[in-house]
């Protein structure tokens, strides 16, 4: 599965708690489906407006090879997981899912002192990473050596007869040595065994009559023995050959094989070694460069936002999840959260005609009064079921939901989706309980108090909505 969150930047006119608070409203009155959560941002050291100009510059560049570090780091994991057959375990960042940490995100102080200035905060992130990467170039490049040794000798041992080792198909009592006589092993095509049978003794003088044995036949070839005069060898081998037949140059030694095998079991184990010992430090890795991602995040969202907004620093950084379904109303949502008197000037040609034009002159594609940018956290595979318990009941009885792409087959974490039930019930409940009063009568702003025209209230959303709501997940519980 892949998880796709939104980091936003808002503008703050009166104080970050009220902004909270409006937005949790909207988005559980609108888009009750889509997890809001706070993204923490300390406050870092701005510096100068031109170094702040100057580090936007290489923002971008920074995440994307920051991001590049810890996708590859993954589809290292997901490759040796498969080639291990272990079932796929959920990557953690300080012990934690990825997700939570990304949605419950704390500054770690120790590693990133807020009083640095911004620019070496961002070059102390990249060198980290820098360093990660390095490290998993050279380990993966000493576990491909031997793997790439082992494939070689296993292609040796599966290989067709024109190729593969032959220590394994002949026994000692195939071979005859002596002093005048030795015994050569012929490789003949499948089709050409009979032609073989008919020529060989004739293919040179001093032929032993009826010595060629077959030990082992493939979907290609079989492979022959014959016995001659060790004088006329090199005779048999050059006629063999014009007859479409190879002569395969074979010493048997016991002592040989014996080396062979140990060495085949000796890389066997190398391999288990090191590829244990990479998944491991991928694991480790990945937390690591996830964590820094998250810090260059921070300020990239920090930074941002100041360029956009001016300073001193007035925003609410949020972290946001919406359905496909919903992403046009959190983004309504979001936009008149903004309250920004220049909003056409953010608006897309298609919204606001020739008003959006003067986006495309900036040479800037964003059409949003607020700053966001997109975080992909894929688990998995880009794979998603929709999983209807209200109409389909049968899935209730089923032990266990999974992907549905069939090269992935990952089992969803039924307790994470219970919770975020719990979490979504939770926060309806709150927001109705904290909801703004209307007038009934005259006044159309919102009150929290008394109505001055002695009218009586009314709340923004009635006890009949939020119950109707709410009968949605008692049908799915029961």
């Amino acid at each position: 599965m892949t998880s796709r969150y939104w980091v936003v930047s808002l503008p703050v006119k009166d104080s970050s708690s009220t902004l909270w608070n409006r937005l949790q409203e909207q988005i559980s009155k609108h888009s009750f489906d889509t997890p809001v959560y706070r993204f923490n941002i300390p406050n870092l050291r701005v510096g100068t407006l031109d170094s702040l100009l100057a580090l936007g510059d290489d923002l971008l560049k920074s995440n994307s090879f920051v991001e590049g570090v810890s996708q590859k780091i993954r589809r290292q994991i997901e490759e040796l997981e498969r080639i291990s057959g272990v079932e796929s375990n959920a990557l953690t960042v300080d012990g934690v899912p990825v997700d939570s940490y990304l949605t419950r995100f704390v500054w770690d102080e120790a590693k990133y002192p807020t009083m640095s200035p911004l620019k070496e905060v961002v070059e102390n992130i990249q060198s980290q990473v820098a360093k990660i990467e390095d490290d998993l170039k050279v380990r993966v490049a000493e576990y491909n050596n031997v793997r790439g040794q082992l494939n070689a000798i296993n292609r040796k041992q599966s290989g067709s007869l024109a190729v593969r080792d032959l220590s394994s198909l002949v026994k000692p009592e195939d071979i005859v040595a002596s002093e005048h006589l030795e015994t050569l092993l012929a490789v003949v095509p499948k089709y050409s065994q009979k032609d073989w049978l008919a020529c060989y003794e004739t293919l040179t003088d001093f032929v032993v009559p009826r010595s060629s044995k077959k030990l082992f036949e493939d979907n290609e070839y079989a492979l022959y023995t014959v016995t001659l005069f060790t004088r006329v060898a090199d005779n048999f081998r050059r006629n063999a050959r014009e007859k479409g037949f190879q002569v395969r140059d074979f010493e048997h030694s016991v002592e040989a094989q014996e080396t062979r095998k140990q060495e085949l079991e000796k890389l066997v184990q190398d391999q288990e070694n090191l590829r244990s010992s990479l998944l491991q430090w991928c694991y480790t890795s990945y937390g690591e460069v996830f964590s820094s991602w998250m810090h260059f995040c921070a300020v990239r969202i920090f930074a941002e936002s100041i360029m956009r907004y001016g300073l001193p620093p007035a925003f609410l950084a949020c972290v946001l999840s919406p359905a496909v379904k919903s992403e046009k109303k959190v983004r309504s949502i979001l936009e008149r959260l903004c309250d920004s008197t220049n909003s056409l000037y953010w608006k897309s040609e298609e919204d606001a005609g020739a008003g959006g034009a003067m986006a495309g002159l900036a040479g800037d594609s964003e059409t949003h009064p607020y700053r966001d940018f997109i975080i992909i956290v894929a688990n998995n595979c880009d794979g998603y079921r929709d999983l209807d318990i209200r109409s389909d009941s049968a899935l209730l009885t089923e032990k266990q939901w999974s992907c549905p792409d069939p090269q992935c087959g990952k089992i969803y974490d039924r307790e994470q989706m219970e919770n975020r039930l719990v979490q979504i019930v939770g926060q309806s409940e709150k927001m109705y309980q904290i909801q703004d009063l209307l007038c009934n009568q005259v006044k159309a702003a919102h009150l929290t108090e008394q109505c001055e025209c002695a009218g009586s209230f009314r709340c923004k959303e009635s006890g009949s909505d939020f119950l109707k709501r709410m009968e949605i997940f008692l049908d799915i519980i029961s």
